[in-house]
């Protein structure tokens, strides 16, 4: 009797065990396959912060309008989410990603490329590019020069998505800049921006949702 009473119970011990680690097996995979959907944040989560006026002055001219203290809080916040030089990245061949980063090969020249990272969704190839790139235009003595933070989706080797991250383009008397931030959600917040010699003035915002590009 005593035997067959601990024949039971080492039999419900086992089938106990098995069952936990079935549970522990799932909830592992479960917290794996959430953690694979998660994109890796880029830039500033501040900006999505920050209300950024229509115009405000940048700098202080003689016969100009004078910086106010509102003036440079704008540009305080500004300097704080552009993020571009601090993001590093492993130098590649400039013309690894050539066909997915410029749009008009004859006018425009990647100078030169950085990998920043890459991983994968849900079977999507995602990579982070960081470059810097000449534009030729005839309507400038000088070649116009920008430098930009990309986001590419793959499909099998099959490119869906582009995404700028970041952009600022340099022309002799205006610079055209775009600030974004990518979150873990696959969010984009996107700020565009021109500056001149009488300042700054934001343009637009946008939010795009990345998620739509991994179905």
């Amino acid at each position: 009797m005593r035997n067959y009473i601990a024949l039971i119970t080492i039999l419900v011990f086992l089938s106990c065990t098995k069952n936990n680690i079935k549970v522990n097996e799932t909830c592992n995979t479960i917290k794996e396959t959430t953690r694979q959907l998660k994109f890796r944040p880029l830039g500033n989560k501040n900006l999505s912060l920050f209300n950024f006026p229509k115009h405000w002055t940048v700098q202080v001219f003689d016969e100009g309008e004078s910086m106010t203290r509102e003036d440079s809080l704008h540009k305080k916040n500004m300097e704080q989410v552009d993020f571009f030089d601090d993001i590093k990245g492993k130098s590649i061949k400039a013309n690894t990603y050539k066909k997915a980063l410029l749009d008009n090969d004859k006018k425009e020249k990647i100078d030169s490329l950085f990998l920043i990272d890459s991983y994968s969704i849900l079977n999507k190839q995602i990579v982070y590019l960081k470059y810097y790139k000449t534009i030729n235009d005839s309507n400038y003595d000088f070649s116009p020069s920008e430098k930009k933070i990309d986001v590419l989706i793959y499909d099998q080797n099959n490119l869906i998505k582009r995404l700028n991250v970041y952009s600022s383009k340099n022309y002799p008397s205006i610079v055209e800049k775009k600030i974004g931030y990518l979150d873990e959600l696959g969010m984009l917040f996107m700020k565009t921006f021109e500056i001149d010699e009488e300042g700054v003035t934001s343009t637009t915002n946008k939010t795009i949702n990345c998620k739509e590009y991994l179905k």
